[in-house]
């Protein structure tokens, strides 16, 4: 499963979450997955900077991404869940 958080701020340039999974995919395939068709689950969020977040599971790299306040990409891989349709 990827998990792809877009953090950006009212300053940046505007974007839609729709085109961002499949450029960072792209970029990313051999050096994390073989091939992007590898991937069974993928959720991809926009959140605004500006705004007050909560963010939860905290790394220290993602506090210190935070603490920039500049736009930045995070990207979690995990295992997929149990292949279930809710």
């Amino acid at each position: 499963m990827v998990t792809i958080t877009c953090f950006f701020n009212r300053s940046s340039a505007p974007f839609d979450v729709d085109n961002v999974p499949k450029r960072i995919l792209d970029a990313l395939k051999t050096m994390i997955v073989h091939d992007d068709g590898q991937v069974t689950d993928l959720v991809c969020r926009k959140r605004d900077l500006d705004h007050n977040l909560q963010v939860t599971n905290l790394s220290q790299v993602l506090v210190s991404s935070l603490a920039l306040n500049d736009p930045f990409i995070h990207i979690v891989f995990t295992p997929a869940p149990y292949l279930e349709v809710p």
